[in-house]
């Protein structure tokens, strides 16, 4: 049963870093808001039937935190140095998106 367990944990962990990248390439995309972003445009640029992103997330808001968790998780692995000396560039960095702000 631990075979099954392990494949089954690998597929998850695909499927969410598939759904977590094309996410934050859609951010990343200029001019590209989050209240404009479709579960549709995830699932086609992950590649994952919609049936699919409803298995794993909730909705496109669980899918933001569970990406941001993802992006603090490795910013918090970060020597403190690093963090101290450019503290949110490196964020931007690991989302891919624009930090700077939007244009009135």
């Amino acid at each position: 049963m631990k075979i099954n367990e392990k494949k089954l944990d690998l597929r998850v962990a695909r499927t969410h870093k598939l759904l977590i990248t094309a996410f934050r390439d859609l951010l990343s995309e200029q001019g590209k808001l989050f209240s404009n972003i479709t579960i549709n445009e995830i699932c086609d640029k992950a590649m994952v039937h919609r049936t699919t992103f409803y298995k794993h997330f909730e909705d496109k808001f669980a899918l933001l935190s569970a990406t941001l968790t993802w992006v603090l998780q490795d910013y918090l692995q970060m020597s403190i140095e690093d963090r101290l000396r450019q503290p949110l560039q490196h964020v931007g960095e690991f989302t891919g998106a624009n930090c700077s702000k939007p244009e009135e």
